[in-house]
């Protein structure tokens, strides 16, 4: 009895410095330098300046952009609510803009332990977090740790999958079908159409399960259905009363049109219809090649079956997902379901191994030991790629331009400089101008000019980082010197 209490005591330690471990790893993986890089392009800076417009202006139904309604980030507001929320409490840069998306991978992270240590050993949800947080295609560019929507969508939808189970299970369950159309409208409510690129999958799932008819005669489905349509309804009605024409722009450039990739003003990406599968290897990294775990057939039992749902849900919505426009970043909401589907099929063959060969306790903190240090590899090599990505240093990036000035503008030293600050540009502004309007909140004076032409520059100094303005620059009498993070001081001869 004395060893048995010894064992219990044991695992206990063993198994809370493994997670008290794992949870200091993962809070240093996604908050440490969370603040490193400047603002990134396109989605992260358009984010950025409508929550800073919001913060600054109050009116929380209608996202603004350089003090217009934007008619061109015609998403609903969940994001950019929880970003000025964030700016209010830490202030006006990338931590307000990027915690709600390191925040959303934390708790998704907690939801796919939680979930998973219902069915099984507690280790394979530790598992399917440390797979989820080591693969290339999450945490890079554009999701886990970027002030963009897909983390946060990420967060929802893998709720809305995993009680989608549940209720198809339970079609009269309330508690299930509530949770499941509470996540899926809050994740409308970020990402919009993108919400239900996973409904096909569910309705195969549940016709081959033999569950459509007992959800179909439920009325807890109907009830729901309604309250997920009415809440879209009532938002889109009050914002079109605020700013009219915005339904017509949502139904032109954000909904079917933006998927078939005939939304103008977009960069609408054909690629090849089988796009998102050849680029698995790049996004999984080591990943991939496990893939192939889930090709081996199991007896069927309950971690089978969500094996078989799990399935279901990552390649069937992958291959809706290919008949639309491309973007590398659209396969976001599929690696939580395959680090979950990856960690199920992994105990699955560690139990048979074990049933077959061996049965001592010591074969699980092997196999804990030899898939942490499998997974620490991965992390690094994801860690050191993210955040040397882009950088001010980085002349040979088609979008140094940007980012030298934002990284100059973030820099009080550099600014402390010069009583007015003339910013040239060329190019799409959302970095140079959410940091032109932080500084400006802050006191500074500074004066953006994009696209500048001769005949434009009047001023004794101007900064700029772009070698074509520098050289026009030239051809009207100013002479150039390099400053700080690659850009030019501009100087009337």
């Amino acid at each position: 009895m004395q060893l048995i209490n010894r064992q219990k005591q044991l695992n206990f330690w063993i198994k809370g410095i493994v997670l008290f471990t794992v949870l200091a790893w993962l809070c240093y993986l996604l908050f440490y330098n969370l603040d490193t890089l400047t603002i990134r392009l396109w989605d992260e800076s358009r984010n950025a300046i409508n929550s800073l417009e919001m913060y600054s202006n109050s009116k929380y139904l209608t996202k603004y952009y350089q003090g217009q309604p934007d008619m061109y980030e015609l998403k609903p507001p969940l994001l950019v609510w929880t970003q000025v929320v964030f700016m209010h409490l830490v202030g006006i840069n990338e931590w307000a803009v990027r915690l709600p998306s390191a925040i959303s991978v934390l708790v998704l992270c907690f939801i796919l332990y939680f979930t998973i240590i219902r069915y099984t050993k507690w280790f394979v949800g530790l598992i399917s977090v440390l797979i989820l947080v080591s693969l290339p295609g999450f945490m890079g560019a554009h999701i886990a740790l970027f002030g963009d929507h897909d983390a946060m969508l990420c967060l929802f939808i893998t709720l809305a999958n995993l009680n989608f189970y549940r209720y198809s299970k339970e079609p009269t369950n309330t508690k299930y079908a509530f949770y499941f159309w509470l996540f899926l409208l809050l994740a409308w409510f970020t990402k919009s159409i993108v919400a239900l690129f996973f409904a096909p999958a569910w309705f195969v799932f549940v016709l081959l399960a033999g569950r459509l008819l007992p959800i179909l005669k439920s009325k807890t489905f109907y009830i729901g259905l309604f309250c997920f349509l009415l809440v879209p309804v009532v938002y889109y009605t009050m914002h079109e009363i605020a700013t009219p024409g915005y339904v017509n722009e949502v139904w032109n450039h954000e909904l079917f049109n933006r998927f078939a990739a005939k939304s103008p003003g977009y960069e609408n990406k054909m690629e090849n219809y089988f796009y998102y599968f050849k680029a698995l290897p790049q996004r999984m990294g080591v990943w991939f090649y496990w893939l192939l775990l889930l090709l081996i057939p199991f007896k069927i039992n309950e971690i089978q079956k969500k094996v078989y749902y799990l399935i279901i849900c990552i390649f069937l919505t992958l291959a809706i997902l290919s008949f639309g426009s491309k973007n590398f970043w659209y396969d976001a909401p599929i690696f939580p379901l395959m680090a979950m589907a990856i960690a199920l099929r992994v105990e699955q063959i560690i139990a048979w191994i074990k049933v077959k060969f061996v049965s001592k306790a010591i074969f699980n903190y092997g196999i804990i030991a030899v898939l942490i240090a499998f997974i620490s590899n991965a992390l690094m090599e994801n860690y050191k790629q993210i955040w040397n990505q882009d950088d001010w240093h980085s002349q040979a990036s088609r979008d140094h331009t940007y980012y030298n000035l934002a990284y100059l503008l973030r820099s009080k030293t550099e600014l402390s400089k010069y009583k007015t600050v003339n910013l040239l540009y060329d190019q799409f502004d959302g970095p140079i101008y959410f940091y032109a309007q932080q500084r400006k909140n802050q006191g500074y004076k500074i004066v953006e000019i994009n696209h500048p032409k001769k005949g434009d520059l009047k001023e004794l100094q101007y900064l700029t980082a772009d070698k074509a303005i520098v050289k026009m620059a030239d051809s009207v009498g100013y002479t150039s010197m390099p400053i700080a993070y690659n850009c030019f001081l501009l100087q009337r001869k």
